[in-house]
């Protein structure tokens, strides 16, 4: 009886959550994660991403739909830009801490590109080609990991630019990124055997 009397107000209502304090219980929403702030963020932040993509509207306009494989493509090169963000630091860490404790001390970098083919799905030989192509990336084309970053260009495209300018010298393989991106826009619309012989003119300039 006791308990019933509490549970209802004098006329059988349910009681005013207002009383005692006179203002009402305030409902508690989980903050959406950001990443940036901690690993566990980042990771749940990502989570979100790919679930949100999964459970995209599939109705539409034609031109709608466009308009969302356009985005997704862009959103597809950030990502790309980001995973050599990530295994450029995956490979920093281990050889910090393998540097430190003397192990593999002829090769601190031993077995990561094994690690990353194993991120992307991929076999060792790719990884360890990764792994490369990322420390090239950051060194040597900075305005092409920028314009990834963005979504300006995909993938694809970057590894492009990379596989035809590998053969060059470091300062050779800068002036090309430079000449090749010297505006935000310069690689929109053209194909990959386009860019390809682009990249291979630019290349045999300074070859």
């Amino acid at each position: 009886m006791f308990e019933e009397k509490n549970q209802t107000g004098s006329r059988g209502e349910p009681p005013d959550e207002t009383v005692g304090s006179g203002h009402p219980t305030p409902r508690i929403i989980p903050a959406p994660p950001r990443p940036g702030r901690s690993h566990t963020e980042d990771l749940a932040y990502l989570e979100t991403i790919r679930n949100g993509l999964a459970q995209l509207f599939p109705g539409g306009t034609a031109a709608e739909q466009y308009e969302i494989m356009e985005r997704i493509e862009r959103i597809k090169g950030t990502a790309c830009g980001a995973q050599v963000v990530a295994a450029s630091m995956m490979e920093k860490g281990l050889v910090e801490i393998r540097v430190e404790s003397g192990t593999h001390e002829n090769n601190p970098a031993y077995g990561i590109g094994v690690q990353a083919g194993q991120a992307r799905r991929e076999s060792s030989a790719k990884g360890r080609a990764f792994m490369a192509y990322c420390a090239r990336m950051i060194a040597d084309l900075p305005l092409t990991f920028a314009a990834l970053l963005a979504g300006d260009i995909n993938e694809t495209q970057a590894m492009i630019i990379d596989k035809e300018s590998a053969h060059l010298l470091a300062a050779d393989r800068q002036q090309l990124d430079a000449d090749l991106l010297r505006s935000p826009g310069a690689l929109e619309g053209m194909g990959e055997r386009m860019l390809t012989d682009q990249v291979r003119r630019l290349a045999y300039t300074y070859d």
